[in-house]
């Protein structure tokens, strides 16, 4: 597989490179999603994009502590909703993130959904304090899933491979003959 430029880039620059294109992004966010479509190869009729993801940054559990004149709000519950198969939440709650996803059912499968979301806060505890590791290096398998999938049929777990990349080399050299990704057709 092609390596990409930041794959090879440390977290931190990584991470800086990141908000600055965010940064940049916002020049244009007073276009509206219509307009962005006309202005698009992608047919009349179908989305733009299929799944959202979310930074909710804004201190609530700060505020409802918080008591203004005689007002007190307490036990507040919110629902969220959103018009797409697929939306990740990630929102603060005083010291810690927290991960909700929203998603169509029929699209996919609740297991698949969890595991997703596992894999996503595998990858966020290894980004803690590591701005000095290469992207590639991030895992975003738990420990116990790598020993599974690098399992020889004896049982033994063989040294494990950290990333996707070297997961593919591993498999392509124990059968070299076969197919090593499907996608689609």
């Amino acid at each position: 597989p092609t390596r990409r430029s930041s794959d090879l880039m440390r977290l931190g620059e990584w991470l800086r490179e990141v908000q600055s294109k965010a940064v940049e992004a916002r020049w244009y966010e007073y276009s509206p999603l219509a307009a962005v479509q006309r202005w698009s190869q992608i047919e009349a009729g179908s989305p733009l994009f299929e799944s959202l993801l979310v930074f909710e940054n804004y201190p609530m559990d700060k505020m409802l502590q918080e008591r203004i004149g005689n007002l007190t709000i307490g036990d507040m519950r919110g629902r969220e909703r959103t018009g797409y198969p697929l939306t990740l939440i990630i929102g603060t709650a005083g010291e810690k993130l927290s991960l909700l996803a929203i998603y169509d059912q029929r699209r996919f499968d609740p297991a698949l959904v969890k595991s997703m979301l596992r894999h996503f806060e595998t990858l966020l505890v290894n980004m803690i304090g590591n701005s000095q590791r290469r992207v590639e290096e991030l895992a975003l398998l738990s420990e116990d899933e790598r020993s599974v999938l690098l399992s020889n049929p004896n049982g033994a777990v063989k040294s494990s491979p950290v990333t996707i990349t070297e997961l593919f080399k591993h498999q392509v050299r124990r059968t070299p003959d076969k197919v090593a990704v499907n996608c689609g057709d």
